[in-house]
């Protein structure tokens, strides 16, 4: 699975601008599942036909594709040029980081006259106080680089330690990497719909068009869940390490009770480690519950610190064990 992980977590592929990424898991999936399409907001289905007669079931498995990022605005007299963030991205935490255009083109973000015209003392920082430095020094030197319009993300290796890995896009790469080596073993008595969804992290739109197109009876995404097991990380209880989280509420969704049992109930069969868990953020879970007449949805958390930087952390055991909790459950569904 980390080869997996590193392809996927150091593609550019922000909200809206999906297709790198799209093609490279299309690439891996196109001899292992009975049909696999595009459907027109960009997201890849991935359909397996149910061993044997069938249960009736038609499940529904969700992971967003896309990432943070930037988009171009404009260009200023001195070859700077004008950003704006694209999906959940912090002007702090993207301050002095280095980003990448597709075509390899690198910038680095930095304030705009820090020490005469920048925030102040107190101030917010905010977008318009940065600019992305290209190298150039002049607007036409930068046009021919970049043009308004385009996107660029972290520019950022995948670092490994051990079971722990750093680096950027691991919401939700690593959830596309759990689907993608559970697509591998997979063979469910139920029709089991994979969904790599594009623009996740802008409302989850693309899952809100899957789930009306699916029609599923059952859904689970598995996403990025903040851990909090650091002082630089908001108030709560996940840790890397411990598992992989079940979400009873977040922003969008109130877990049943009757599918945090069965989840709960599978995991304790095969001794799998799982962590409770409530959150504020919103998922796509939320877009997919309520589709059609309503769809029973749950989430399936991948503990990662730092969300939405270039140094995410994450513990691989996390992930492996998603893969064999979602294997067993599917078995059962």
């Amino acid at each position: 699975m980390l080869n997996w992980i590193e392809r996927l977590s150091t593609t550019c592929a922000p909200c809206g601008r999906e297709e790198p990424l799209r093609q490279l898991l299309a690439q891996q999936l196109q001899d292992k599942v009975d049909q696999l399409q595009v459907d027109p907001l960009g997201d890849l289905l991935a359909r397996l036909s149910p061993r044997g007669s069938g249960n009736g079931q038609r499940v529904l498995l969700v992971a967003h594709m896309d990432e943070p990022g930037l988009v171009v605005l404009g260009f200023d007299e001195d070859g700077l040029v004008r950003v704006a963030p694209v999906g959940p991205l912090s002007p702090r935490a993207a301050l002095g980081q280095r980003f990448a255009f597709p075509d390899g083109t690198v910038g680095t973000l930095v304030a705009r006259h820090p020490d005469r015209d920048g925030p102040g003392e107190g101030d917010r920082l905010r977008f318009d106080h940065l600019r992305l430095d290209l190298g150039a020094s002049r607007p036409e030197e930068a046009r021919q680089l970049v043009r308004p319009g385009q996107m660029a993300t972290f520019d950022r290796e995948l670092k490994v330690r051990g079971p722990l890995i750093s680096g950027k896009a691991l919401d939700n790469r690593l959830g596309c990497a759990v689907l993608l080596a559970l697509l591998e073993r997979l063979a469910a008595p139920c029709e089991v719909t994979v969904a790599f969804t594009a623009q996740g992290l802008a409302g989850g739109r693309g899952a809100q068009a899957v789930a009306f197109a699916v029609e599923p009876t059952l859904a689970l995404v598995v996403d990025a869940s903040e851990a909090a097991d650091t002082a630089a990380a908001p108030p709560g209880t996940v840790r890397l390490g411990a598992g992989p989280t079940l979400r009873a509420k977040d922003g969008s969704l109130l877990l049943s009770p009757a599918s945090r049992e069965r989840l709960a109930e599978v995991a304790a069969s095969r001794g799998l480690p799982f962590q409770d868990e409530v959150s504020s953020a919103e998922s796509e879970a939320g877009r997919i519950q309520l589709s059609r007449a309503g769809v029973p949805t749950a989430v399936l958390g991948l503990p990662v610190r730092h969300l939405h930087t270039g140094a995410e952390w994450a513990d691989l055991r996390d992930a492996q064990v998603a893969v064999e909790w979602l294997a067993a459950w599917l078995a059962t569904p």
